[in-house]
């Protein structure tokens, strides 16, 4: 009796460290917390936009503040209608929803800024979108395909339309023309695209450069080359963020510059030449 009770004794205590060996008792992995980043929605600010990030989720706020998951897309809707998914990132436009779109002008990306003008819940595109709850709870149960070629005038968009904005308060609004939401995203393009860059630049001439970028696109500039000429930098941008400039002074005087701003990020990459010499170069930079 005395060894049987022993030996069910050392049963029991290897069991006890074979499981504490193996994390019983729930103390084993843990899974690790996800790295939340903040960002904005851009067309004006669009307030009131439902957005989901994986555990993220909520509506935009007044100046289009949304937080995500970094590393995993954002998908933004408005009830049930699904306006765009894309990679999470600082700035959000209706351009960087669209895959191959580049400016306002892509046909899917003009659709959703009529959609977003048209909702919008005093009619005020100027003042920032502002999407209510009356108009996201009108929206419960409606989609719309925003890349149909006959968008204007598809009976399904019209009546979405008409559900949404008889819920707004200003009351049933028609949809806004493409020249409108076409006009409005460009200028809300040049407006994040506006202020003051700073980089380097290398190859066949080495330096630095800072560059305004003016509400119009216009470029203006200075630069410094490791001979100690000065630079003059003059172009324009967009809203696409392309870059066509040119440069006076130096060894590059009279260069041409051609790149792109990353919208979302500010960078700034692109390449320098001086026609028949040979001379050339890249150049980076960021937004200060």
């Amino acid at each position: 009796m005395f060894l049987r009770t022993n030996h069910f004794k050392l049963i029991f205590l290897f069991l006890a460290l074979t499981i504490t060996a193996c994390g019983g008792g729930g103390g084993g992995s843990t899974t690790p917390t996800a790295t939340v980043s903040e960002g904005k929605f851009i067309d004006s600010a669009v307030e009131g936009m439902t957005y989901t990030s994986g555990a993220q989720s909520g509506l935009t706020d007044a100046t289009g503040l949304f937080s995500y998951e970094t590393g995993k897309t954002v998908t933004f809707s408005i009830g049930d209608i699904v306006i765009g998914t894309v990679s999470g990132t600082a700035i959000v436009t209706p351009v960087q929803l669209i895959a191959n779109a580049t400016d306002q002008t892509n046909t899917v990306v003009t659709n959703i800024v009529q959609f977003l003008m048209t909702i919008d819940d005093d009619h005020d595109p100027s003042n920032g979108i502002k999407i209510t709850q009356a108009i996201r709870d009108a929206a419960v149960g409606l989609t719309i395909d925003f890349t149909l070629a006959d968008f204007d005038t598809n009976s399904n968009v019209s009546s979405v339309v008409d559900t949404l904005t008889t819920a707004s308060t200003l009351g049933n609004q028609v949809l806004v023309t493409n020249a409108a939401a076409q006009t409005h995203l460009g200028d809300s393009l040049f407006s994040l695209l506006t202020g003051t860059y700073a980089g380097t630049f290398a190859g066949s001439d080495t330096g630095t450069w800072t560059i305004t970028i003016a509400t119009n696109g216009t470029i203006s500039g200075t630069g410094s080359s490791a001979t100690g000429a000065s630079l003059v930098f003059s172009g324009s941008i967009v809203t696409s963020g392309s870059i066509t400039a040119s440069s006076s002074g130096g060894s590059s005087s009279g260069s041409t510059w051609s790149g792109t701003i990353n919208i979302a990020t500010g960078g700034v990459s692109g390449n320098w030449s001086l026609s028949g010499t040979g001379l050339t170069g890249t150049y980076t930079g960021s937004k200060k």
